[in-house]
């Protein structure tokens, strides 16, 4: 095995095909980048059995060939060479020789024999979508998914393929968001998909920026299959149902506060500062006429702000945990939301004003 290429080109593939390592794996191979030389092409391509991500690069090379090697030492050493043209050979006795300009390294390989099989997809007959668009809808969900992958499908992402929308949901017991989009889906579908991989593929996402404004996906038997650019990623489908969400929005509400979402934002952040963790993070929201009074209280201090409304229906006084609001502020772009509310031991229902693409749910805290 013989080739070279620019160290920029490669540095940046493995930079994007590293983040399918397993930190937390004691198998050697998992720990490893796939090198895979043919024709002309190197295929770099790495999995850790949950996220699997191949990278193809234009090289020249003179032997055919494929083995295995270490992706920290061999990103390290990629990373740290001048920016020049690297020559790579492969021995034998799986020993790789790295040379770039004065730099001469050797590494030992892994034989690439025991490397998962990574699925491969037809992208014909899939499913297109503005990449920025697709990476959106992550970030609108993946925060309201549980943290702990121990728990199931609540630590995922729920992905609806509709007739004319594509939607995400996420809940983790205390929160909910419910996002989507509009298209046209030929083939409906459902399925889960971990949160923190969702996560690793909106980076991907972010690193391809110069090569695609499309991400094609594709349910290819057990995976979600996505290319962006250069980039094939295939995303583990979790096992288990999902919770009838639907069943979760409340059919009606008797509150409805209209109000400033920046403003909002900025005073639940400021009451949280004598908000305690730990202790559900308390802040208190009383709603009355034309006015929100959002308040904190600790043995260190209190905050009481007022935050001008409007509303239809009734007065109420309930208690949030201030990180789930922020959360949700932090995702919403438009600048005024709709709060609804029924009782202070009911979910509220966060919208923005201007569309209604996206819905959050938030259960309250019981105030005492």
């Amino acid at each position: 095995m013989k080739f070279s290429c620019n160290q920029n080109k490669l540095s940046k593939s493995l930079n994007i095909v590293s983040r399918g390592i397993s930190v937390r794996t004691t198998l050697p191979i998992l720990k490893g980048i796939l090198l895979d030389v043919k024709d002309g092409t190197l295929t770099v391509s790495s999995s850790d059995l949950d996220i699997s991500i191949i990278r193809s690069m234009k090289i020249d090379s003179s032997e055919n060939g494929k083995v295995v090697v270490n992706a920290k030492i061999f990103t390290d050493i990629i990373k740290k060479l001048p920016s020049a043209d690297i020559e790579f050979t492969v021995r034998e006795e799986n020993k790789m020789e790295i040379k770039c300009l004065n730099t001469d390294f050797e590494i030992i390989c892994i034989s690439p024999d025991e490397f998962p099989t990574i699925p491969t997809t037809s992208f014909d007959d899939a499913m297109s979508f503005h990449k920025e668009t697709f990476k959106e809808l992550i970030r609108r969900t993946q925060f309201a998914a549980h943290s702990d992958e121990s728990r199931g499908v609540i630590s995922g992402i729920l992905i609806e393929m509709e007739k004319n929308c594509l939607k995400m949901v996420a809940i983790d017991g205390y929160r909910m968001a419910i996002n989507k989009e509009e298209t046209v889906i030929e083939h409906e579908n459902s399925f889960v998909i971990s949160a923190r991989i969702m996560g690793e593929l909106s980076k991907i996402i972010s690193d391809s920026q110069d090569e695609s404004d499309i991400i094609k996906i594709k349910k290819n038997g057990n995976n979600l299959s996505a290319i962006i650019g250069n980039n094939e990623v295939n995303l583990r489908i979790m096992d288990g149902d999902f919770l009838k969400y639907n069943e979760m929005v409340p059919s009606d509400s008797s509150i409805h506060v209209k109000i400033d979402r920046r403003s909002l934002n900025e005073a639940i952040d400021r009451a949280s500062i004598f908000s305690i963790e730990g202790q559900n993070n308390l802040i208190k929201l009383n709603i009355k006429d034309d006015l929100m009074e959002i308040s904190s209280r600790s043995q260190d201090g209190s905050v009481i702000e007022d935050v001008m409304i409007e509303k239809k229906g009734g007065d109420i006084e309930i208690g949030f945990n201030a990180k789930y609001l922020i959360d949700i502020l932090k995702v919403i772009d438009d600048e005024e939301i709709m709060m609804y509310f029924n009782s202070p031991v009911t979910p509220c229902v966060v919208t923005p004003v201007e569309s209604d693409n996206y819905l959050f749910l938030v259960l309250p805290v019981r105030v005492k």
